[in-house]
């Protein structure tokens, strides 16, 4: 990537539970440049939910972090409450999977888009608030802002609260924007226009977006590097286009091959089930689910660590792929 606008280094989150310590993520590594997108990929479970909200500092009080995110090479993860609430919106900002979740359902839409811009932009009266508020909705596709900005979160439909909850995402000009599964719960159609308008939003707002997903095509769509996480840590990473077209990672592999096409109209599912936590081990945690380690002992005794495959792209393997085949980890599921 270009010069480093966000670099997360070395980012491990636990949490403490009544049945001990539960490591979430374990050495995360990635970073990302001004205006550029980077989409994170893998598995309910990998962590992908977790590092969102590591990256603005949201996880609950029984999270302990250890190592780096840093914007401009302030390390956030050093910040008090304060500064990093004076970051979280401005610079940082995040979009969740479901809208209702950041939408107050007892204020208008407006209001509390109003409110992220007052807060973080300082001097601004109310009147200039509404304004800018009616402003964002209309930057993101919303049809007659003025009215809309009036109304209640019940009274958009699905895709409308969702293009709501970026625009309140975007209302203080944040540089950096985490998107968590924005697309999830929408139909074919809404989705295709929320990951246009990340893209569109990109290209003219000029910032940098991280997508957040568990669907290879909606990041192939919009992002131009991918990170894929496995087991709380990042097993494959470098430009979207290399990685899904000659995935490196025997994971990245069987996860491309589960997804259905025209010629192979099929669900698939790798087979086992991932680890339920991060915590090191002296061995690849996706050795068990993996045809390529079998007989194979080092994938049972050292751990992998990310290192170059091919051009651009490092992997977390000790018998990485040459990209010429995609071996079969699953079972299909015919779709009807």
């Amino acid at each position: 990537m270009s010069t480093s606008l966000l670099e997360v280094s070395g980012l491990g989150v636990t949490y403490q539970t009544p049945t001990g310590p539960l490591a979430a993520l374990d050495d995360v590594r990635f970073s990302i440049g001004a205006g550029e997108s980077i989409g994170i990929v893998g598995e309910s479970g990998s962590g992908k939910s977790t590092l969102a909200l590591a990256l603005l500092g949201l996880l609950p009080t029984n999270a302990t972090t250890t190592g780096a995110v840093r914007l401009d090479g302030v390390n956030l993860l050093s910040l008090n409450r304060k500064e990093l609430d004076r970051r979280r919106g401005k610079d940082l900002a995040l979009v969740y999977q479901d809208a209702l979740v950041s939408l107050n359902p007892v204020r208008t839409v407006g209001s509390q888009i109003a409110e992220v811009v007052r807060r973080h932009i300082p001097g601004t009266d109310r009147r200039a608030a509404d304004e800018t508020a009616i402003e964002a909705l209309r930057r993101v596709g919303i049809p007659d802002p003025g009215r809309r900005a009036r109304q209640y979160a019940h009274e958009f439909s699905g895709g409308m609260r969702q293009r709501a909850a970026i625009a309140m995402a975007l209302a203080a000009g944040p540089r950096v924007l985490v998107a968590d599964e924005v697309t999830t719960a929408l139909d074919v159609t809404v989705k295709a226009q929320i990951l246009d308008l990340l893209d569109d939003l990109r290209s003219t707002e000029g910032m940098s977006v991280i997508s957040i997903s568990h669907d290879l095509e909606a990041v192939r769509r919009i992002t131009d590097h991918l990170a894929v996480m496995y087991a709380g840590r990042v097993v494959e990473l470098g430009p979207t286009a290399d990685v899904l077209s000659a995935s490196t990672h025997p994971y990245t592999a069987a996860l491309m091959d589960c997804a259905p096409t025209i010629t192979r109209p099929v669900i698939s599912f790798i087979s086992g089930a991932p680890p339920k936590t991060a915590a090191a081990t002296p061995a690849c945690a996706f050795a068990a689910r993996c045809i390529v380690s079998a007989g194979r002992e080092a994938c049972t005794l050292e751990r992998p660590v990310l290192r170059p495959t091919k051009a651009h792209v490092t992997a977390a393997c000790h018998f990485p792929l040459d990209g010429a085949a995609e071996p079969r980890h699953h079972d299909p599921i015919p779709v009807h």
